[in-house]
């Protein structure tokens, strides 16, 4: 078996795999030239696109060595990681095609922390669907899966805790960018809630990073909004 063909091979995406790879490379170089805003995400993109290629290429060389080498534990790694990481780039460019171009000609903006979640639920799901694809079986990947997810809820106890703190805070609406707030000796405007952290600036021009859980947890006092009339300003 030749290289190329070992490639394609490892791939499973037969003559498609050319097509996909012209075609991403395209439609990220559109983008790129006319999306400013998008482009950090397209150029995480376009990496992650080269070190999968180079993991297939690294793959398809123990392939070629031996047409038996499917069953050997590194190539099944490499492979899948491969692959993984070409679906997460094709997802990251289709959040920047919807979240940028698409609703930015339509005049709608959503959450920064909305866009993290949708664009998270995709990763999950289309890195889920590659390792059922294979050998591994959808019994195998619920049960990897839960142990992998008990972990994590252990080490990353807090970081959800910040989570679901901005799901919180752009779901109720309890605080939107662009309020003044108060928060102990703290005053300042809302300039951006992610999912892990709210940024404040200061009447001083000084920006604080405010984790979402402290602001659920502390007492905040929204500074001159009133139901019905426009936001007042403070300088």
């Amino acid at each position: 078996m030749d290289f190329w063909h070992s490639i394609v091979e490892t791939a499973h995406m037969g003559s498609a795999l050319p097509w996909v790879i012209i075609t991403f490379v395209f439609v990220a170089f559109v983008l790129y030239l006319f999306d400013a805003a998008g482009r950090k995400r397209i150029r995480a993109s376009i990496i992650l696109l080269v070190i999968a290629f180079i993991g297939l290429m690294s793959a398809g060389f123990i392939l070629s060595t031996n047409d038996h080498n499917e069953k050997i534990f590194a190539f099944r790694m490499v492979r899948d990681s491969s692959l993984m990481l070409i679906g997460t780039a094709i997802v990251t460019l289709i959040g920047v095609i919807i979240f940028d171009s698409l609703l930015g000609m339509l005049r709608l903006r959503l959450p920064a922390i909305l866009q993290d979640l949708l664009l998270a639920a995709a990763f999950i799901v289309t890195n889920a669907l590659i390792l059922i694809h294979f050998e591994h079986g959808l019994t195998g990947l619920i049960t990897t899966s839960a142990i992998g997810t008990a972990i994590l809820g252990l080490a990353l106890q807090s970081t959800f805790e910040n989570v679901m703190g901005g799901m919180a805070l752009q779901m109720d609406r309890t605080i939107s960018v662009g309020d003044w707030i108060k928060l102990d000796q703290l005053e300042g405007v809302v300039k951006e809630i992610r999912w892990r952290q709210t940024s404040i600036e200061t009447r001083d021009w000084n920006t604080v990073i405010i984790p979402n859980s402290q602001l659920m947890k502390g007492i905040v006092t929204v500074i001159g909004r009133r139901q019905g009339l426009p936001r007042q300003t403070r300088r």
